[in-house]
């Protein structure tokens, strides 16, 4: 196990910069999580980090090393690929020690190796199958078993569940915190699915352009995000948002929107001047159908246009003010689409952006 460090790392290719200076400490054991839309930059970061990319600037630090400019294979990482790259022609077992015998561990180490492996994997009855005979799932316990019986200091995995249909990711979500919870082994873990990081990782880096908007626990980025970006990117179904533009007391905030209509958020975030606009940033799930106790001025006014039955939830689409808005109700509502309805907000809960920086205020 070990630390790693990103030390104003920088990545251009020809002369577009793909990654600017980011500045991240992972700590011993810990399971970091980078996220963010295609091109953001988080594949790169992980293929700088396994040695896989160059460097174009700064430094990278794996326990007391600055690997920076070291091959892969001295960098005592392992890495577990979305496409497997399992050897079509050799056994579980052979793929899963390939490693070993290419570093020359005798023979019998690596039947114990493997052994161990497959037996925390759940593989020991397949061991003797080849690739083709394996279901998706089985593929990427293969691939992490190959990994494992290197015992590095760091996992690092690209977006290993993207090719694996929804229960199976499920699956192998709790697969892959359990052997972390057992090995305890630094991991980074690159994903394009917000909710697989926030199950997983005990930190999670939130990435845009080469940049990094925010690090932080699940709960903290789900919370207390620092922008605009973030807000949406953490959170499913993502956050709602609506434009509007201050009003009242310095006491209080007032908001007026597009069409005329009004939300008072009370006390939360009172000091804002009137005329400034904002951004209103509210979570479906802070959303409910209004009731005697929400004040008529706690209130936001639309028409269903669609309505979502999941079972657990219903996920109501409402257009308010020239906007959609979701809400995420209770399984069974006493509504239909083309209803006017009112939405009570949970104020305490209501988050502001500035609308051009997409900052929180």
């Amino acid at each position: 196990m070990a630390t790693v460090e990103l030390r104003r790392v920088n990545k251009t290719f020809g002369t577009h910069q793909a990654i600017q200076g980011l500045d991240l400490s992972i700590a011993n054991g810990e399971f970091v999580a980078l996220v963010g839309p295609s091109g953001c930059g988080k594949s790169t970061t992980l293929r700088m980090i396994a040695g896989l990319e160059a460097v174009s600037g700064g430094a990278i630090v794996i326990g007391e090393r600055d690997v920076s400019h070291l091959p892969a294979r001295d960098r005592d990482i392992a890495m577990v690929f979305q496409s497997y790259a399992l050897y079509p022609h050799m056994t579980v077992a052979e793929n899963i020690g390939f490693g070993l015998k290419l570093r020359g561990t005798r023979r019998a180490r690596v039947a114990e190796l493997v052994d161990e492996a497959a037996e925390t994997l759940q593989l020991k009855e397949v061991l003797g199958r080849k690739p083709k005979e394996l279901s998706g799932g089985q593929r990427q316990r293969v691939a992490m078993g190959r990994a494992m019986v290197r015992h590095p200091q760091v996992f690092l995995f690209d977006e290993p569940l993207s090719n694996l249909d929804a229960k199976l990711r499920v699956h192998m979500r709790a697969q892959i915190k359990k052997l972390h919870r057992q090995l305890t082994t630094t991991t980074i873990y690159v994903t394009h699915d917000q909710t697989e990081a926030m199950t997983l990782a005990d930190r999670i880096v939130v990435m845009n352009h080469g940049r990094i908007e925010q690090v932080g626990t699940p709960h903290e980025l789900y919370g207390a995000p620092v922008s605009k970006f973030v807000a949406g990117f953490i959170g499913s179904p993502e956050m709602n948002f609506l434009d509007a533009v201050v009003e009242g007391a310095a006491e209080t905030c007032d908001l007026t929107f597009a069409d005329g209509s009004r939300l008072s958020l009370g006390p939360v975030h009172a000091g804002l001047p009137a005329g400034r606009p904002v951004t209103l940033g509210i979570r479906p799930e802070h959303l409910h159908l209004a009731g005697p106790a929400d004040p008529p001025d706690g209130r936001l006014s639309g028409l269903v246009e669609v309505i979502e039955p999941l079972g657990a939830d219903t996920l109501i689409h409402v257009v308010v003010a020239g906007r959609t808005l979701v809400a995420r109700l209770a399984a069974k509502v006493a509504v239909e689409v083309g209803d006017r309805i009112e939405l009570g907000v949970d104020r305490a809960r209501a988050h502001l952006f500035d609308p051009a920086s997409g900052l929180a205020l």
